[in-house]
């Protein structure tokens, strides 16, 4: 999330915030079912024998693959979406890479390219990656954006008309000016989703708004300097069956939002394996009462029998989720949570910093950054289990943004994701206990003040 600064906004959360509870992700998660996960291929769905099978392939560890069949059955029952066999998946890291990336999917494009993104700047990025959409749109490709009101608060409004001028259709999601809404009005509703989806058949996705903030940094406070700190975040390439799952999310969000009509186009192609990969494709949409990767994210810390590794911007855990993590340190499993030093929130960051003692207490392990900005919104688990996406583990995401993640069940990307998450843990400030104990009243008076404002951050 890049969090803008609207004071009429802020004043509208006020206004609406006392409706907001935090769901009950371990009653969620206590749904009956039996141990055999449901896992699509790329034309039908494998048996309970190929399923069992393939948990114990992708296990990482002898011995695990029952431990492994019984959270996918249970994570298939919360998330809502099935387990896909027969993808291929590229991790991504940063902003450079990510939009080269974009740019030669979309030249690439022959059908269609559906974009949704909660902020598109019309800054050199956002111009960028506009001027090869509406190119191909010229070119007789399919093109349609759906992006989020607040999120792009700051594109001037002639960056969207020069698109819409091109017969593109865009789709504002839950505009701030309540006059123009046309799906209800919540001024807490955002799409904070990042997603392309090329041709039906190619999705880019994870927590890498358009905008070259990411590639320049940002504004400091207080700061003139347009080159502040970096960007960290992470995004995945997937090809493969699951990306008609991303697709369908795109074009149900744009239904719900009463977007106009869609070009006439085979949104959904007969998709191919493209790699070894197994993949569900989780939205969170809390305010249809589904926060399906909250619940997931934490049943799949509950079943951790080894290690759980972290990463999240604006973390500020809820009262279950610190339980959770604390839980799992206590009865051994390696916690290491690799979280922002730099923010744009410093509300946000003190609020979470109010929730260490807590988890350090537990055994619970935490490193700041502070050279970079840590804007990832990731977590791998017991070398086989991953998640990458847009949510991050506050309040905010689990009670109102709509968001979309990815489970990817394989030892070799986890093993990456491994790697980059102990990039990220060894280059930060680990917090001692006993240091922190130390801190200011003056912190800890910031700290508790903005704990009281947790469930606006």
């Amino acid at each position: 999330m890049i969090r803008n600064s609207l004071p009429i906004f802020a004043l509208l959360l006020l206004s609406v915030t006392g409706c907001a509870t935090i769901p009950n992700a371990k009653q969620l998660s206590a749904r009956p079912g039996g141990k055999a996960p449901i896992i699509e291929g790329a034309h039908h769905d494998l048996t309970p024998a190929q399923g069992e099978h393939a948990m114990k392939t992708v296990a990482r560890y002898s011995g695990d693959g029952e431990i492994l069949q019984r959270q996918v059955a249970v994570e298939g029952q919360v998330a809502g979406t099935p387990l896909v066999a027969g993808n291929k998946v590229e991790l991504v890291q940063n902003g450079r890479p990510t939009y080269d990336l974009m740019e030669q999917a979309i030249l690439a494009a022959k059908t269609n390219i559906s974009v949704e993104s909660y902020t598109i700047e019309g800054d050199a990025i956002g111009t960028a990656i506009t001027d090869l959409l509406i190119e191909k749109h010229r070119q007789g490709v399919a093109v349609e954006i759906i992006y989020d009101s607040y999120g792009s608060v700051d594109t001037p409004a002639a960056f969207w008309d020069r698109i819409k001028a091109e017969g593109i259709p865009v789709v504002e999601y839950n505009p701030l000016n309540a006059a123009k809404a046309k799906a209800g009005y919540d001024p807490n509703d955002r799409d904070h989703r990042k997603c392309m989806i090329i041709d039906g058949e190619l999705a880019i996705m994870g927590g890498i708004n358009i905008s070259e903030i990411y590639l320049y940094g940002g504004t400091g406070p207080g700061s003139t300097d347009r080159y502040w700190v970096p960007w960290r975040d992470t995004d995945i390439r997937v090809e493969g069956p699951v990306v008609a799952k991303y697709q369908q999310f795109f074009l149900d969000v744009w239904a719900a939002q009463k977007g106009g009509p869609l070009p006439n186009v085979q949104f959904f192609p007969r998709l191919q394996t493209a790699g070894p990969s197994y993949v569900r494709a989780v939205p969170g949409t809390p305010q249809a009462g589904d926060p399906q990767i909250y619940v997931a994210l934490l049943s799949a810390i509950r079943h951790a029998e080894k290690n759980v590794w972290l990463t999240t911007a604006y973390f500020d855990p809820t009262p279950e989720a610190r339980q959770v993590l604390a839980d799992a340190a206590r009865r051994g499993v390696d916690v290491e949570l690799s979280v922002e030093g730099q923010t744009d929130s410093q509300a946000t960051l003190a609020a979470g910093r109010s929730h260490y003692s807590e988890l350090l207490e537990a055994g619970v392990k935490i490193s700041e950054r502070w050279d970079v900005f840590l804007h990832g919104k990731t977590s791998t688990i017991d070398g086989v289990w991953s998640i990458v996406g847009s949510s991050n583990l506050d309040t905010r995401s689990v009670i109102w943004n709509n968001e979309l993640s990815s489970i990817v069940l394989s030892h070799e990307f986890a093993a990456q994701m491994e790697a980059a998450f102990t990039k990220d843990f060894e280059a930060g400030t680990q917090i001692d206990l006993k240091d922190w104990k130390k801190r200011s009243l003056v912190e800890r008076a910031k700290e508790w003040g903005a704990r009281t404002l947790e469930v606006m951050l």
